[in-house]
This record gives C-alpha cells, structure tokens and sequence, in this order.
C-alpha cells in the first residue's frame, strides 16, 4: 500500500491546488506582474523625460495660473528620469549586470528589496521616480480591471475547464491586488519624491502657509500617506467604474457578447488569490524600482569637515565692519575690512529665537562653528528677528559674516503714503539697530516679492520696484558702510528693477540678488535679463532641485563652480539651506544637516574640500 501512494501523492504535490486553481498558474501570474510593472515604470520614465522637454508641454504649463519659475523647476524635476536599466536579484544576475551592463544592474544598488525593478540614474529626480512608479503602478491596475472587465465575458472562456475559468477571472483580481498594494507603500512624507511633490504643490504652486503646510504633514503621521493613497485608488476605480457603466450597453449590442458567468467555486478563488497577493506584497518576491546608490550607507564622521579645522568661538571683532564694493575695469569687487572676499554662503534657515538664551547661544556657537570650519565666511536668513544681537554676536565670535534679511509683503504699502510711511520707519528702526554689529556684511531688503504680485497687477510691480530702489537709498543714507541686496527668484522680474534703478545715479552697493534651483544658471549668469541690469550680482540662494543621494554634492559643486566662472560679475553664492529642520517645508529635502547639527549628506564635507582646492589655487 506504502508503494502505492508514493505515485500518488507525488501526482498531489505537482497538481497542487489552491481551490482549484493550480499554484504554478498563481507563481507564473505573480511573476508576470512583476515584470510587466519593471517594464511600465522603465517606460513611464521614458515619457516623462519625452513629454516634459516638448514645448507644447513647457507653453501648456507656463500658461497656467501659476508662478512661472515654479512650474519650471517642477517640469524638470519631472522629467529628471535618466538611464534607466532593469535591476535584477537573482541566481546569474551578477553575470547578466556584467553581461550587458548598459541594460541591467544589481538589484542591491537601489537600496529597496525586490528581485526585479528599475535601476534609474543617481542623477535622476526623486520627484520623476515616484512618479514614474505611481503612474506605472496605476496603469497596472487598470489593466487589471480591463481584465477583469473583458476575459468573463469572451464567447471562448465558458468552453474552457473548470480550473481555467477561475484562473481567468482571479488572474485580473491578483493584478488589481498587486496595483493596490503597491500604491500603499509609497511614501508622501519625509524625503522622499512624494514628500517633495505634496510640498511643492502645497506651497509653492497653490502658495498655502508654509507652517500650517508643515503642522498638518507631520502632525498626521504615515496617516496622511494612507489617504492620499487611498484617495488614487478609489479615483482609478471610480473613473474606471464610470467608464464600464458607460460602455456596458454598447459592448454588448456592438459587439454581442453574452452576460458573464460565475465558474462554480470563484468567490473562494478570489479570496484566495487576493490573501495571497496581499501575503507576497510583504515579501522581496515583488518589483521594485529606485535610484543607483540608495542603499549606499556613510558613516556620520566621514561627512564632518576635516578635524583639524574645527575650532572653538572666539571673540568678538572690536569695531564695526565696513563692507565694499568697487567698480573695476572688468566688474566689481567685493572686500570686507579692506580684504578682497568672495561670498561662500549658506542660507541660515532655522527658528532658534524661541530657545532659552543659553540653549540657543550653544546651538549658534555648535552650527556656526561647523560652518567657519567648512569654510563658509557668510550666512544669510529670511527671519528678521531670528537675526537678532544675540545671532550677530555668535557670527562674529565664529568668523563669519551676516546678510541681514527685512522681508516685505506684496501689498498695497507701495501706493498708500500711510502704510509706506510705516514701512520707512520700520526700515529706519532695522538700520539703526544693526548697522555696528561686527558680523554685518549686507542689508537682505526683501526677497522674492515680484512673483507673488498678480500677473496683471503691473502697477503693483512697478510700485514695489520704485519702493525696493526708495527704500535701499534709505538705508544707503543710514550706513553707507553696507551694501543692499534684493534677492528674486530668478531673473524674470528684472525689467521693473532696472527701470527703477535708471533714477539717479550709478550705484556699485545696490546688488541684484537670484535665487535659482535650476541647471539654467550657467545661462542666467553668463547672459541673462540680469546682467543687463549692470549691477554686481549674487547668488542669494542655490541648490539642484531633486536630485539627492551620492550625486547631490557632485550637483551642488557644479553649480558652485559656474557661479566662480563669472568672479567680476558675480561676487558668491549662498547654498541652500543649512538645517532639514528649518521652517520652510521643502527644508526637510535641502538642508544639509539634521536635527542635530551634523551633516545629513556629503554636501558639506564636499563644500569644505572643494574651498580648500580654491585657497590653494588648484
């Protein structure tokens, strides 16, 4: 009897079932799935890249009631999807990457568990990524559910047996689970490409109160990822549900198909392939894509500048400090004490001022050190009065020096005498306070006021224009020892300026300050609106929008080294930002140190290197 059932439980074992439908049609099914969403997301990276560089793509954007430079940096940041290749993790997948290494890539690089995806680029966006995954993954559900859809009802599927029927219409199920749970983990929060898109579209395209933006985020926790994952699938289903209710009548009359029917047995077929489907999800047996050199891990010590540079406060400079900048025969000049400078900023973009004095006097001393010791010589904030005497004496005691910022909002202050009476005084009252700290190098009157004003308000802007040039021969007035800098987010708004700035006479202190996220500031600097302004000019904020991991301080020092290529024109640069905990939202994907003042990334030990290369003129 033993030799008997040998045979057949082996029969058993091939043929094993999971009500009825065989585990080798579920193990195949799986893995087409896995292969058909690597090849969806490889594709949808292909059309992002395509589509956001056409130019009916770049006119439909630019026409929408958004900012401008805005709706640039996120067509870039959405199209930064570069060289993708098929990673793979198994048995002979290193002989395949060696192989053909310009189509595959070992799996491990991404940093992500899965024994097949995508490997894009480390010079791709984040943003384009996550995206490319959510489309393709989308896109995969929908195919299922034109499956699911279409399969019962061919004339040819009740002649089929049995186990068949319920192959094919738990087939469609199991793609649909897959979709779904695909879309359930990934991320909106943190750094990540869905962060950077939900703040970007929060904050800068709808223009919503950043910190409000900020409670909400993180105040929710992964809760909030839930429901906007969530809120996609029920949209896919309801768009798709729409689009059945809609083609159900003709389906049927133009092509004569008959009713589905139900196989015996099917609901514990699809329960089981949807169990299962979810089972897998959490496992590698799965596709998925990120970026090469995700998983590479940096000990925290290798990112710090070098020892010995570091250094403990000193103390304060005795006297004020008179800051310089004189026309040459080729540009400007900037010096500082009587010492030719070039401005190697960081954008200082913390909320400290709410700190006991003794803690944020430590914080200051621990940031501006580490600073000093990268070998950045000025900083730069936002925050009027998180710019204090307390920030200004802790600058000093380090060796740097301060952009001091005075913000103005876009309102009607520029045409009513009473409000533009009260904005002079508040003016007069920022001078005053401030014009004989040690570390003052330049009065940051305003920033980015143009592009809030409304599009067709071109009174408005021509009034800031007249107000900004008023108000920074005020200052001028008050402290001739500083220059003025007025910073804007990029260059589109500089005709206004320069028809401001062409009443009066010549003036080499007033600077003409770009904020510039983009690779276009090779561009900007060496012919752009701004250089016809005749004014010296700063970068006053930069950084490579999207791009993150090993690639980002390689990004970073590129766009460091266009701003030297142009040294008489353009006096520095301020890098943005220094903390991922400052009060902007997208902070958390710039700023290139943690919660604890260490650096996050390679950013600032590159910075530290590539300085040094400058001093000792290599």
């Amino acid at each position: 009897m033993t030799l008997l059932r040998g045979p057949a439980l082996l029969r058993r074992s091939v043929t094993l079932r999971l009500w009825g439908v065989q585990v080798w049609a579920l193990a195949a099914t799986w893995a087409a799935i896995c292969v058909l969403q690597a090849v969806a997301v490889s594709a949808v990276g292909v059309v992002l890249r395509t589509a956001m560089r056409a130019p009916q793509v770049q006119d439909l954007v630019t026409g929408l009631p958004f900012n401008d430079v805005h709706a640039q940096i996120a067509l870039e940041l959405l199209g930064a999807a570069y060289d993708q290749r098929i990673g793979l993790s198994l048995p002979g997948g290193e002989l395949l990457a060696q192989a053909f290494p310009d189509a595959i890539v070992d799996h491990a690089t991404i940093g992500r568990p899965g024994w097949i995806g995508v490997a894009f680029s480390d010079w791709s966006s984040p943003v384009a990524v996550f995206t490319a995954r959510l489309l393709a993954t989308l896109l995969l559900i929908s195919f299922g559910l034109a499956l699911a859809m279409v399969l019962p009802r061919l004339p040819w599927t009740g002649r089929r047996s049995l186990g068949m029927q319920r192959f094919l219409a738990a087939a469609p199920l199991l793609v649909q689970a897959y979709g779904i749970a695909a879309v359930f983990s990934m991320a909106w929060q943190g750094d990540t490409g869905g962060g950077a898109i939900l703040l970007m579209l929060a904050t800068k395209l709808l223009d919503l109160d950043s910190q409000r933006v900020l409670l909400s985020l993180y105040g929710l926790g992964p809760v909030l990822s839930w429901l906007i994952d969530g809120l996609v699938v029920m949209v896919v289903y309801a768009t798709a549900l729409s689009i059945r209710a809609a083609a159900r009548v003709l389906a049927r009359r133009a092509l004569h198909l008959p009713p589905p029917s139900a196989a015996p047995g099917m609901g514990r077929a699809l329960a089981a392939f949807t169990a299962v489907s979810l089972v897998l999800m959490t496992t590698p047996l799965r596709a998925r894509s990120g970026i090469e050199g995700d998983a590479q891990v940096v000990a925290a010590e290798a990112l710090m500048p070098a020892a010995e540079l570091m250094d403990h406060p000193g103390s304060l400079p005795p006297s004020k400090s008179q800051v310089v900048i004189a026309p040459t025969a080729t540009g400007y000049e900037y010096r500082v004490n009587g010492e030719r400078l070039v401005v190697r900023g960081i954008g200082y973009n913390v909320g400290h001022r709410r700190l006991p004095f003794d803690t944020r006097q430590r914080v200051l001393d621990r940031d501006f050190s580490l600073m000093h010791a990268a070998g950045f010589n000025t900083l730069l904030g936002w925050d009027s009065e998180e710019f204090d005497h307390t920030l200004m004496d802790a600058a000093a005691r380090n060796g740097l020096g301060v952009v001091a910022p005075l913000v103005f909002p876009a309102e009607d202050v520029y045409r009513n005498p009473n409000l533009y009476a009260a904005a002079k005084a508040r003016v007069r009252a920022w001078v005053l306070q401030l014009r004989n700290e040690p570390a003052l190098r330049m009065w940051g009157l305003g920033n980015e006021s143009f592009q809030v004003i409304r599009d067709d308000d071109e009174y408005l802007r021509m009034s800031f224009a007249r107000f900004l040039v008023e108000m920074a021969d005020y200052i001028h007035t008050l402290d001739p020892d500083h220059p003025v800098v007025y910073r804007e987010a990029e260059d589109a708004w500089v005709g206004y300026l320069h028809a401001a700035l062409s009443q009066g006479g010549p003036r080499p202190w007033f600077v003409y300050g770009m904020n510039i996220f983009r690779p276009r500031i090779t561009e900007a600097l060496a012919d752009g609106p701004a250089t016809y302004l005749g004014q010296p000019l700063l970068v006053s904020e930069f950084a490579p929008a999207g791009i993150r991991g090993r690639r980002q301080h390689d990004a970073y020092l590129q766009m460091w080294r266009a701003i030297r290529a142009f040294p008489d024109r353009v006096l520095g640069g301020f890098a943005y930002a220094w903390s991922q905990t400052g009060e902007e939202p997208l902070d958390t994907l710039f700023g290139i140190t943690n919660v604890e003042g260490r650096p996050s990334s390679w950013v600032l030990r590159a910075f530290s290197e590539e300085f040094a290369r400058e001093d000792n003129g290599d």
